[in-house]
């Protein structure tokens, strides 16, 4: 049985996966806040990485609405095409991953 998994749904995943890391992370300094010293808590490149991409996934609108406006405005005026060669290629491609 194999189950596909959508952009969407790994981009939630992955999401999920970065507030784990960051709860950690600032659990860990919050912890180590209350210590008297030369303690110190570096993050490693990769936690810097995924900090980054949450923060750019975060920004980012779920909804690209320039480009929804301008296919409402195709539709609406008859012009907008749909290019069913376009749709039948990338059903097969993804059939066949």
């Amino acid at each position: 049985m194999s189950m596909k998994i959508g952009s969407d749904r790994v981009s939630k995943l992955n999401n999920e996966f970065i507030q784990k890391d960051l709860k950690k992370i600032k659990q860990n300094e919050e912890d180590t806040s209350s210590f008297a010293g030369d303690d110190k808590v570096e993050l490693s490149s990769q936690a810097m990485d995924l900090k980054k991409m949450q923060q750019q996934a975060m920004s980012t609108p779920d909804v690209r609405t320039e480009k929804v406006d301008n296919i409402k405005l195709q539709v609406d005026n008859g012009n907008y095409k749909i290019n069913t060669e376009q749709i039948a290629e990338k059903l097969i491609q993804e059939g066949l991953e």
